[in-house]
């Protein structure tokens, strides 16, 4: 896929080698495929009449998947805005026709979908501050929807419905935090019931509406030190009578309550462990009560059945334990026949999931996956270097890999299409193992060279560093004496010996090895306690290595470190503000001399930019407009102008700044949704900047820049956007 921007030409074009008015041509260098992490309860699953069954989720994008009876599985893209499709939750209406109700992380939004009997449309329905969390979807007699879902700017339960012609927004109760975990159910007068958990007082809770805008709001249980009611889901049986599932806080149980003519009863269904999170409920027409939900001591997926006090509870599948990034989910219907399926995640890995499917058969579930979920590539940190014809390399993590596991890629585009590759995975499927913080230098052969940390079970540590050999990769370990997790820079010298600067979680200390050809030479660099944060490593012409990092030690400030023949010398850069340094980039100019491009945080959210004259660093602001700068990468041109490539919190943008000569150049290079992290920077012969990046919304490793093998003359607006 290729987006390409370009930059429209107001007054006259001014010729040099590296102009912010360049266009990008925008890949996606590695694709994940599809994303997903979280299903609602709150009735991700129907059944349409005529047996065909649908199933909402999402994350990168939302999908649906449909099963016709006997069929088997298909799944299509509902919309594909990028970060799109988490609390979904699914009705279908009297022609069968899907309705889905879920939130946009990338604005914060509250969307919804339908197919209208040609296509989908997808529609805003409240985007007022951060809102569209929980979100839970019912239909009407008339089939028009009705959600509930929360307003977390201000902590309230919302609800929206369409009357046939317009949305109608309510604020359904905003006594303080509550709304999470909101469930929706329709009766046949047109009444909505929502059960939703109450923060501010631990407790579940329940309204309905009485004419417009009329909710009457109680509380179902408040019992326990710790409270109850988080992961609720409401159901009505046949005579409109509301049905709760919900999870017990304080005693790590599954409950159970309704309301009927005599009053409210609750009830503990399962006690066994701690167990009952992600519960979803449904009622089918021998207003039998069905259950799903998660024992999180076990690691299983159970289902309950019956009528109060008699309850059957069967294990499903064993899903593995909680992980960090995924809420293993149960969503749950019954079909027809009164037949129970559910729908669930299943662990494929420490940051992936199979979309899974069981139904009852009448003597064991019968089990089946839906779909894959691939992990994010490229969320941890990119790096780039340009080889002899100016094609990108660049490495990366996927967090889903091999058999699930995070591994450590590599990509580099050929002339013709990206080519990409294992650098190092985990090879035990029972084990967990996380690669981070790569950087890649290029050798004079044009082989890549690839300092990393890597994690196992995270008990076992280890700095690495793989080299490619011209026909396999070779791996060694660096340094395993320590906790290494993060912040790893390499730098190539002119006889192609790598130099590793990297942060010692163990100590807190600035390290630094070099490969003298025949082993491995270690240095604690700064010892002061806390050095050594996002580290960047360049080597002069004379082999001696430069360091930039981050000292987060009381006051916080840039520091930087350099080798010469009388031996390492370090200094403050920049102490000026609080927490200024947080992140460091590093490259060194014509005459050795170190140039750095940093992010101050506490107070500022600029970027920074500091360089050594000879006689004192020069420091100024690149670009304040926001909380900008973070995580900038930095590189000099033939003429030693500087180029950065940075995070635009404010914008969720990837920016690129240069100096011209005369002032700061600022471009937003890709506002695509949530864009931007992770980026590193390369330059081409004629100054022309290549960049890679992290897609938050699409979960995929991106790269801005022009993949011709030669160069061209670039042209500069004469009035931009954004200047110094």
């Amino acid at each position: 896929m290729k987006i390409k921007f370009h930059v429209i030409f107001f007054c006259a074009v001014i010729f040099f080698s590296s102009p912010v008015g360049a266009s990008f041509d925008i890949h996606i260098a590695a694709d994940p495929g599809r994303y997903f992490g979280e299903l609602s309860p709150e009735h991700a699953v129907a059944f349409a009449t005529d047996g065909t069954m649908y199933v909402a989720y999402g994350g990168d994008n939302l999908y649906l998947a449909k099963k016709p009876s006997g069929g088997s599985w298909a799944i299509e893209t509902v919309d594909s805005d990028g970060a799109v499709g988490q609390y979904p939750s699914l009705a279908l209406d009297s022609s069968n026709r899907p309705h889905i109700s879920y939130y946009e992380r990338h604005d914060w939004k509250l969307k919804y979908a339908h197919w209208n009997g040609a296509s989908w449309e997808v529609e805003t329905v409240d985007n007022t501050g951060l809102t569209g969390q929980y979100t839970a979807i019912a239909l009407d007699s008339n089939d028009n929807p009705h959600i509930s879902y929360h307003d977390f700017t201000n902590k309230d339960l919302k609800y929206a419905h369409w009357d046939g012609s317009s949305w109608k927004l309510e604020t359904v109760d905003s006594s303080g935090s509550c709304g999470q975990w909101s469930s929706i159910a329709v009766d046949i007068g047109g009444v909505p019931h929502i059960g939703y958990y109450d923060w501010q007082n631990n407790g579940l809770k329940y309204a309905y509406r009485i004419g417009d805008d009329n909710w009457i709001p109680a509380t179902i249980d408040s019992s326990g030190a710790s409270g109850v009611g988080q992961h609720c889901s409401i159901a009505l049986d046949s005579g409109n009578y509301p049905h709760f599932s919900y999870y017990d806080i304080t005693n790590n149980h599954l409950k159970y309550a309704f309301l009927n003519k005599v009053g409210l009863t609750t009830d503990t269904i399962d006690s066994t462990s701690d167990t009952g999170r992600y519960s979803s409920i449904t009622i089918d027409g021998n207003d039998k009560v069905h259950i799903s939900y998660y024992d999180t001591d076990n690691g299983i997926i159970k289902y309950a059945s019956g009528n109060y006090p008699v309850w059957d509870i069967k294990t499903v599948e064993t899903a593995g334990p909680v992980l960090p990034l995924f809420d293993l989910f149960t969503s749950i219907a019954v079909d027809s026949g009164n037949v129970p399926h559910i729908v669930y995640g299943k662990k494929n890995g420490p940051r992936t999931l199979n979309l899974q499917h069981a139904y009852w058969a009448g003597s064991a579930w019968q089990i089946g996956t839906i779909d894959f979920s691939k992990g994010a590539v490229g969320e941890d940190q990119t790096s780039i270097a340009l080889d002899k014809k100016g094609y990108p390399h660049i490495s990366y993590t996927d967090l889903g890999n091999y058999r699930g596991n995070n591994a450590l890629m590599y990509t580099h585009w050929d002339g013709t299409a990206w080519s990409s590759s294992i650098v190092d995975s985990g090879l035990s499927p029972n084990s967990y193992y996380e690669y981070k913080a790569s950087s890649i230098a290029l050798d004079s052969n044009g082989y890549p060279h690839i300092s990393y940390c890597m994690i196992q079970d995270w008990s076992s540590y280890a700095l690495k560093y793989a080299y490619w050999n011209g026909s396999d990769w070779e791996i060694e370990t660096v340094d395993d004496s320590a906790i290494f997790r993060a912040w790893t820079s390499i730098a190539l010298d002119n006889s192609d010996k790598p130099h590793i600067s990297y942060f010692d979680d163990t100590a807190r200390n600035l390290n630094y090895a070099h490969w003298t050809g025949s082993d491995w030479q270690y240095k604690v660099v700064d010892s002061s306690v806390w050095v050594g944060w996002s580290n960047s490593i360049a080597v002069d012409s004379l082999n001696f290595p430069h360091i930039s990092y981050y000292n987060y030690n009381p006051g916080s400030s840039l520091m930087y470190a350099h080798q010469d023949a009388q031996g390492w010398h370090t200094e403050t850069v920049d102490d000026t503000n609080p927490q200024t340094g947080w992140d460091t980039s590093l490259a060194l100019d014509s005459m050795d001399r170190p140039h750095i491009a940093y992010f101050s945080f506490s107070g500022q959210n600029n970027l920074k930019y500091a360089r050594w004259d000879g006689t004192q660093w020069q420091r100024e602001t690149v670009d304040s407009a926001g909380e900008v700068g973070w995580e900038p990468s930095i590189a000099l041109d033939n003429s030693d102008r500087p180029h950065i490539c940075y995070y635009d919190a404010t914008n969720t943008n990837l920016k690129y700044a240069f100096w011209n000569g005369a002032t700061w150049m600022l471009k937003t290079v890709d506002s695509e949704g949530h864009i931007g992290k992770f980026s590193s920077i390369a330059l081409g012969k004629s100054g022309q900047p290549h960049i890679s990046y992290f897609d938050e919304g699409n979960m995929a490793l991106k790269y801005a820049g022009d993949l011709s093998p030669f160069s061209w003359p670039m042209f500069l607006p004469a009035i931009t956007g954004e200047t110094k």
